[in-house]
């Protein structure tokens, strides 16, 4: 107790009286049919579970989980120790929160293991917003074997081996504080599953002339139709730019001369200034050039060296970096022709581009529904988007429909 405080119980028996003095200590009295009685003693407070330190972690049965193990504990008033290691997974490794209770298991045998948390609670019985891992090492000197923090009460799969010594924190999302009792099961885990491989080669494939030739033989009518309404005629202004007068800039008139063609004051000091805002293509152009509309457009885009690309749903386009259309817009097909396949004749939209920096290359694709479940992607055979590509169509019939599919890098050994 931090200050003085005094509380009277009365009743049939008597009187009750507790002090207490800034010391923390206390005093009690007690009056019984005109006896009295003085005692003195500590405070009662409440005190940290047995394992809220990685030295005095709750040990484990070297059996478990034959039969399995769970432990149950009041964590209310359990701690954080500073040195102890953070759980990379949780929170991107920044806070455990404030109460972390530990365990410790030397397995009498190698397996998978199953460290869960399942029925933990929060101090007002709500389900614990859980994270945990396990490590290897002593205490003070931890490396992290695995770690989750994939749900509120989580389940850990890990590999043991038998005689190895592994240590398990139990900690809170995110800095949480609301710990009520804290649950560790020990149960036979299962070998994670790996992702099935599957390599599909390409049914078609070949290079493309220069696409800018190609789209130079289309019919100009349509693309120019498309083309009219996308001059760069005028700059305008992101929504969340601020006026002169504060508002937030919506339309051309709130320019006020912050953003214009061949210089001007960007007004924006964020994280980066844009250097050029400009108008691109637009869902009207899908009717221009192939008489149908698409909603939503799915546009995406990606710069290079010297060009900014767009596709939405069906088309493409390819500005220079001052805003000016180099190139369409054109049916993304146009990536495509000479092939014998499906790709050279269809434009079905969820288009992807991106640019690879690191080869000065780009990839554009789209998928096939009115055919056939596929894919066509399509690589630039240097930096300049506008030139000849390699195409390549693939099946997935028998697989599945690839709905809007995202790419990414695979690793690369130097």
């Amino acid at each position: 107790m931090s200050g003085a405080l005094s509380k009277t119980y009365m009743g049939n028996t008597g009187m009750f009286i507790t002090k207490s003095n800034k010391s923390g200590a206390a005093r009690w009295l007690f009056a019984l049919s005109g006896a009295l009685l003085i005692a003195s003693g500590s405070a009662y407070a409440q005190a940290p579970p047995v394992n809220d330190n990685c030295t005095t972690a709750t040990v484990i049965p070297s059996s478990a989980p034959f039969p399995p193990f769970t432990d149950t504990v009041d964590a209310t008033d359990a701690t954080l120790d500073p040195a102890d290691p953070l759980l990379s997974c949780n929170a991107a490794g920044n806070d455990d929160g404030s109460q972390t209770v530990w365990y410790v298991y030397t397995p009498d045998s190698s397996g998978f293991v199953d460290f869960n948390t399942f029925g933990s609670t929060e101090a007002g019985g709500e389900e614990l917003d859980t994270a945990h891992g396990v490590f290897t090492g002593s205490c003070g000197a931890l490396t992290e074997v695995a770690c989750v923090d994939s749900g509120l009460n989580d389940s850990l799969d890990v590999e043991v081996e038998a005689g190895t010594t592994y240590y398990v924190k139990v900690g809170q999302y995110d800095g949480g504080n609301n710990a009520g009792t804290v649950v560790l099961n020990v149960e036979e885990g299962e070998e994670p599953l790996l992702p099935a491989r599957l390599i599909i080669e390409s049914a078609e494939n070949g290079t493309s002339a220069p696409i800018r030739e190609i789209v130079g033989t289309l019919a100009p009518a349509t693309i120019a139709a498309a083309q009219s309404g996308n001059a760069l005629d005028e700059l305008v202004e992101v929504p969340n730019f601020m006026a002169a007068d504060g508002r937030a800039a919506k339309t051309g008139e709130d320019i006020v001369g912050s953003q214009v063609a061949g210089g001007g004051q960007v007004k924006w000091q964020g994280p980066a200034d844009l250097i050029r805002v400009f108008e691109g293509g637009k869902n009207d152009d899908n009717w221009d050039v192939l008489g149908t509309f698409l909603a939503p457009p799915d546009t995406v885009g990606d710069v290079g060296k010297n060009h900014y690309v767009q596709m939405f749903n069906l088309l493409t386009q390819i500005f220079d970096k001052e805003g000016n259309t180099v190139l369409g817009p054109f049916p993304t097909s146009v990536f495509f022709a000479g092939m014998s396949g499906n790709c050279a004749i269809s434009d079905d939209g969820d288009p992807i581009v991106l640019y690879d920096e690191e080869t000065d290359r780009w990839l554009v694709s789209q998928f096939l529904a009115d055919f056939q479940d596929g894919l066509c992607i399509a690589i630039s055979t240097t930096g300049d988007p506008t030139g000849s590509y390699h195409q390549y169509e693939f099946d997935f019939t028998g697989i599945g429909f690839p709905d809007y599919p995202k790419y990414g890098d695979s690793q690369r050994t130097r």
